[in-house]
């Protein structure tokens, strides 16, 4: 559990409550596979609204990275496989679309989405409305995420 953190969070009258987990994903792949094997085993057992934010360290599609090829620029299919298995979709968004960026020099510099809120079906649904915007800054390699 040190690439997620899981919390419940509710409305002072009690009306409003989902799941909310923070995530950070380790740039090496082994370990991700521990992240995706901890937020599928997390899921299973949950009906309620459940919202993952954070830097997964993957990105879903090839128009999600760009840049400096000399490295792996496939999509991540574990991360698009745990997608699925747990019912969960990106928010819709607005903002940057790549959420990082490697700040190197013209020829090696790298461009992704790696930051990302997502949501199960019934945040979905009882949150139908809801947006992540990830703002453009330019001091971290990073896009924050507000939801």
């Amino acid at each position: 559990m040190d690439q997620i953190l899981h919390c419940k969070v509710r409305s002072l009258d009690s009306y409003v409550s989902l799941v909310l987990s923070f995530v950070y994903g380790w740039n090496s792949k082994a370990h991700r596979l521990k992240l995706w094997q901890e937020i599928s085993s997390f899921g299973a057992s949950l009906d309620e609204p459940w919202l993952l934010m954070g830097d997964f360290n993957a990105f879903s599609y090839e128009d999600e990275k760009t840049g400096y090829t000399g490295k792996d620029v496939s999509p991540c299919l574990d991360f698009l496989d745990c997608m699925n298995i747990n019912g969960l979709a990106d928010l819709r968004d607005t903002g940057c679309f790549f959420t990082w960026y490697n700040h190197q020099g013209e020829g090696s510099w790298i461009k992704a989405k790696l930051d990302r809120a997502v949501g199960n079906n019934a945040f979905m649904e009882r949150f139908d409305r809801a947006e992540a915007f990830f703002p453009n800054v330019d001091i971290s390699y990073h896009s924050p995420v507000v939801v």
